[in-house]
């Protein structure tokens, strides 16, 4: 009893420690005002991303809408993780303890010099749900039905190496309308994430994500007159365990006491479809594939074509080498993959003969990928190369060596 008033008395205090991540740019900054209602059981945060074009929306990628770079914060004396993209502006709340959070600088990674959007997303979570949600073992994306995500705002940013100062308004854009997602039938072992895309100027920025289950009907906001395309992902359930037992602490309870095997991510073997959203946006879906064989004394990839679905033909197939870096944390592991080499065929392909000088890139003790993405399209044409706009469905998945 001592033990639990204690905790009960606890006020956490967020601080940051901060560690660069060798080979990206880091974007460093706040977001404009926040303004915030104490101990209203919500809270605030701002989601910094930035802006994606058509290839890099194909070619999703969750590492750039959730960092997997952490910033390490000391809570009560112990250490938990939190995505660097994200923004806490000063706030205090309560779940049985006082918590004070206070983290309003974010970092987010781009791998190339260049002009940039940055986008920040604005909304809020009800504490009691989300620590509900951690003490049942869920992960992320699984919480995200929870999310409330009301404005958001852009900046246009010169990348060349650093960047820091920077502030990204969140109330440019208000979200006030909303349009339906209506999820397909799928099994009980996979998750169903939507994501409302805003498309500005040939870039695309979320103003919603929500989970969709199984045969049922759920609302994403958007902005009022503006163009919106769904991007719906189909991952596999994340399979966690316990990486401790529960021991009663409340602190155990708020920031997950769950680990999850990175070696099978849900993220590996995905199924995705992109198309513009409808007052009810029904999306249906590639099969999901098996993962690459890869045969490095003969320096070949094999895979399975996946079946076709009515509305779409085989389009073309992509083979890429990335390097892997473990990041997220045992909650929710997400792996940085900085691309190396990429080629593709037109069609479904089921293998490929990889070029000799490709084994340059390859050095002993790291980490690296190959991911295999099958491509549909709706529109039967033969193309010379991929026209990344023509591209509507996706399913994808990886080998680590």
């Amino acid at each position: 009893m001592k033990k639990y008033m204690t905790v009960l008395s606890t006020i956490l205090l967020f601080t940051s420690q901060l560690h660069a991540l060798p080979g990206y740019n880091e974007i460093k900054g706040t977001t404009s005002t926040i303004t915030v209602k104490n101990n209203d059981g919500l809270v605030d945060f701002g989601l910094i991303i930035p802006g994606m074009n058509f290839e890099q929306i194909i070619n999703f990628d969750l590492g750039k809408v959730i960092s997997p770079v952490n910033d390490q914060l000391k809570v009560a004396g112990r250490t938990i993780d939190l995505p660097s993209n994200l923004s806490l502006p000063q706030q205090t709340e309560k779940y049985f303890i006082s918590i004070n959070l206070n983290k309003p600088e974010f970092r987010a990674y781009v791998e190339d010099d260049g002009i940039y959007n940055m986008y920040a997303l604005y909304g809020k979570f009800p504490l009691k749900e989300m620590v509900k949600g951690f003490q049942d073992g869920k992960s992320i994306f699984e919480l995200v039905e929870f999310f409330d995500f009301i404005s958001g705002g852009t900046k246009t940013v010169p990348v060349k190496g650093d960047v820091s100062g920077l502030t990204v308004p969140v109330d440019t854009w208000q979200f006030t309308e909303s349009y339906m997602v209506k999820a397909p039938t799928y099994a009980n072992d996979k998750v169903l994430i939507s994501f409302a895309l805003l498309k500005e100027k040939k870039q695309f920025f979320p103003t919603d994500i929500k989970k969709v289950l199984s045969g049922k009907t759920q609302e994403l906001v958007k902005r009022t007159s503006a163009e919106y395309w769904n991007l719906a992902l189909l991952m596999n359930a994340a399979k966690r365990s316990f990486r401790e037992t529960f021991d009663g602490d409340l602190l155990s309870g708020v920031f997950g006491s769950y680990s999850l095997d990175r070696a099978t991510s849900p993220l590996a073997q995905v199924s995705y479809t992109m198309t513009k959203a409808a007052d009810t946006t029904s999306p249906l879906l590639l099969p999901m594939i098996s993962a690459p064989v890869y045969d490095s004394a003969k320096f070949t990839i094999k895979m399975v074509a996946p079946k076709t679905i009515a509305g779409v033909v085989a389009y073309a197939t992509t083979l890429t080498l990335s390097e892997v870096a473990p990041g997220g944390s045992p909650n929710f592991p997400i792996d940085f993959k900085k691309t190396l080499w990429t080629t593709n065929e037109m069609g479904w392909s089921q293998s490929f003969q990889i070029p000799p000088e490709v084994k340059k890139l390859i050095q002993s003790g790291k980490e690296y990928s190959w991911d295999v993405a099958f491509l549909g399209s709706a529109k039967a044409e033969v193309d010379a190369q991929i026209d990344w706009e023509k591209v509507s469905h996706v399913t994808r998945n990886s080998f680590k060596f």
